[in-house]
């Protein structure tokens, strides 16, 4: 089984649109050199990427730099029929850093957390492993409300580390 406690996870964001007062927040799933939404035209668009480190929540800032990017994006290619629906558009972002997996948060301004509910609180991020995925949660982080969550699944076995 794959032990997947070693790689710096970060959040896997299926597809979606969270609402706030202020405009809708297009939420992409985001592998080190790629995104997944279901928005259009994101090329030259930044994108806010936020992923989990051993202590606290990173950001980054990453300007998407090429459109219809399937074949680079192998990542998302596993089980992508159980992961991804006909609307998803890939893309590639500039890279860095590979940070693993993250959520990319497609704004019209950047931020300076994650406030998926915008209660000017930082939100939290929970991610672990089951026997063949990834379960991730976006948590309030006072309430511990589920503001977010997925499962992505892999297609392989894994070590489970979900409580």
């Amino acid at each position: 089984m794959m032990n997947l406690i070693g790689l710096i996870m970060v959040v896997n964001v299926f597809l979606t649109s969270c609402f706030n007062d202020n405009n809708t927040i297009n939420i992409g799933l985001i592998y080190n050199d790629c995104i997944a939404s279901e928005k259009d035209n994101l090329s030259g668009e930044e994108v806010n990427v936020f992923y989990k480190k051993e202590v606290g929540i990173g950001h980054l800032i990453r300007k998407v730099v090429a459109q219809n990017s399937e074949s680079s994006c192998e990542m998302f290619q596993l089980e992508r029929d159980m992961n991804f629906s006909e609307e998803t558009n890939f893309y590639t972002v500039e890279n860095n850093q590979d940070i693993g997996w993250g959520i990319g948060v497609i704004s019209s301004e950047k931020l300076s957390f994650l406030d998926l509910d915008n209660d000017n609180i930082e939100d939290s991020i929970n991610i672990c492993t089951t026997s063949e995925g990834i379960q991730l949660k976006v948590l309030n982080k006072e309430t511990e409300a589920v503001l977010w969550e997925h499962y992505y699944y892999l297609g392989y076995d894994l070590e489970s580390d979900c409580n």
